[in-house]
């Protein structure tokens, strides 16, 4: 990454205007999105379980410990992709895939 592009990057992150995606919506990843989300970002969320995409788009939270009132867009947008490849094309500025630690 080029100077210029590290600083319109720093610049992003502390306007808040950067857009962040998260590769993986469970229950590493969607308190992630979710805290980036709360902090003032907007965040995208991808991931491979349709099913689960449909439920958070509902605004309705599958992890226990997540209420569902912690979902309401913006700024959280979901979508189910199956290949990370589908995914770049979204405008997001940053990339997270978050692992389990345990692991």
């Amino acid at each position: 990454m080029n100077q210029k592009n590290q600083m319109n990057i720093k610049e992003k992150i502390t306007s808040k205007t950067a857009r962040v995606g998260i590769i993986g919506l469970g229950y590493v990843g969607l308190p992630l999105a979710i805290h980036f989300a709360e902090a003032g970002f907007f965040v995208t969320g991808f991931d491979i379980d349709r099913q689960k995409v449909e439920k958070l788009n509902r605004g309705e939270s599958y992890i226990k410990h997540i209420p569902s009132s912690r979902l309401t867009p913006p700024p959280l947008a979901f979508y189910c992709h199956h290949r990370y490849r589908q995914a770049k094309g979204d405008g997001c500025h940053n990339y997270m895939r978050p692992y389990p630690t345990n692991r």
